[in-house]
């Protein structure tokens, strides 16, 4: 079911949310450092840790 990943992705992403609107609307310059720094982060963590752990970057599905 490679489909269920959406669930996951959007309970994450609301609970996130608040932690990245809030600032933004009540300090709009810390809002958007806050900001950049999730969008800068969220490619670079996921390429780390598939660096560091010798992965594939690929999901590669095997009938094993």
């Amino acid at each position: 079911m490679d489909q269920t990943w959406y669930l996951a992705v959007d309970m994450q992403l609301f609970w996130l949310s608040p932690v990245v609107l809030y600032p933004l609307a009540k300090y709009p310059l810390i809002g958007k450092g806050l900001l950049a720094f999730y969008i800068i982060m969220s490619p670079v963590i996921p390429f780390a840790i598939t660096y560091a752990k010798g992965l594939t970057a690929l999901m590669i599905y095997t009938k094993e």
